[in-house]
């Protein structure tokens, strides 16, 4: 479930956080709805950090869609700090979301976990 560019707002401003609705334009927007579904399904394993979460992904995304992910995303919610992490021989991509204190319901609401 998505949250509307409205419910989106409001979380944002409750914490803090603001999220630039119109960084991405039509195309753009669909196609990063598109990749946070398949980030959102991807994920395997998380794990809570003081300042956010990491998360293990499948090989359902590609390294290549996560980095356009996170290029897109970084766009729009420029208050997150994201590392990805792609581990020898092909024994794990993750990536790390994290910002500064508030930002952990607004990643949780983000990726509906």
């Amino acid at each position: 479930m998505m949250l509307t560019a409205e419910e989106l707002q409001q979380l944002t401003a409750n914490a803090a956080f603001f999220c630039n609705l119109a960084a991405l334009d039509m195309q753009e927007r669909g196609r990063h709805i598109h990749l946070t579904e398949q980030l959102r399904t991807s994920i395997v394993e998380s794990r809570e950090l003081r300042s956010g979460f990491e998360f293990k992904l499948a090989a359902s995304i590609s390294l290549g869609e996560l980095v356009e992910w996170v290029f897109n995303e970084s766009k729009c919610c420029p208050f997150f700090d994201f590392t990805v992490n792609l581990q020898p021989h092909g024994s794990g991509l993750w990536l790390k979301l994290e910002g500064r204190d508030g930002v952990k319901p607004f990643i949780k609401a983000e990726l509906n976990f």
